[in-house]
This record gives C-alpha cells, sequence and structure tokens, in this order.
C-alpha cells in the first residue's frame, strides 16, 4: 500500500492529508487520486468534526480507500504523511483505542 511518488505501472495514486484548525478543532480531509501519468482520475475532500489532526490523516485515507474501491480500482498505492497512521494501521490497534475502528476498517480495506 505505501508508496514513493509514483505508482507502479499497474496501480494508481492515492494521495491523501488530513487538516486540522487548532483554535476551533475542525477536521477536514481529502486530495486526489492520480494515473501512473499523475493525471487527476478523481478528487475528494470532507469535514472529519471535531478532533484531532491524525483523525484527518485517517478520515483521508478511508475515504480515498473506498472511493477507489467503488471506481474499480484494486492496484492502489499510497501517498501520505503521517508516521502516526502508518503506526496504527501496521500494528493491531488497542480495541479501546479511539480510533481503532477507523483502523480496523482501513485494515479491512487493505486485506480485499
Amino acid at each position: 500500500m505505501f508508496a514513493g511518488k509514483h505508482p507502479k505501472e499497474d496501480h494508481i495514486m492515492l494521495d491523501v492529508d488530513g487538516s486540522y484548525h487548532g483554535n476551533s478543532r475542525n477536521v477536514g480531509y481529502g486530495r486526489l487520486i492520480r494515473d501512473i501519468n499523475g493525471s487527476c482520475l478523481v478528487s475528494f475532500s470532507g469535514f472529519a468534526g471535531i478532533g484531532t489532526n491524525l483523525l484527518g490523516e485517517l478520515q483521508a485515507i478511508i475515504h480515498g480507500l473506498r472511493i477507489a474501491w467503488d471506481k474499480g480500482y484494486r492496484n492502489v498505492s499510497c501517498l501520505y504523511d503521517s508516521l502516526d497512521a502508518i503506526k496504527l494501521i501496521k500494528v493491531n490497534v488497542p480495541l479501546l483505542h479511539i480510533f481503532n475502528s477507523i483502523v480496523v476498517d482501513i485494515q479491512d480495506m487493505l486485506t480485499r
């Protein structure tokens, strides 16, 4: 799933990011899905509610994966900048972790 800046020949690139406005604690997410040439195939964005930057990063990943899957893309490389999100996704997140359900959904998408 995790890749550099260019997808493999048979992959699309899911480029995601979350955003957090510290004063209001509003969290957003979005970015785009690109083909091998860097052309935009799909763009997306959304509001994740009140929370943390990590919430925005995880929401960007899960929404991007769902959109890619719904569009029929099965070979997806993902570009994002959150080490905390990577750590959560690569391990078994504790059941009582605040982002457990989102991380489990991402892990499920990755096993398809």
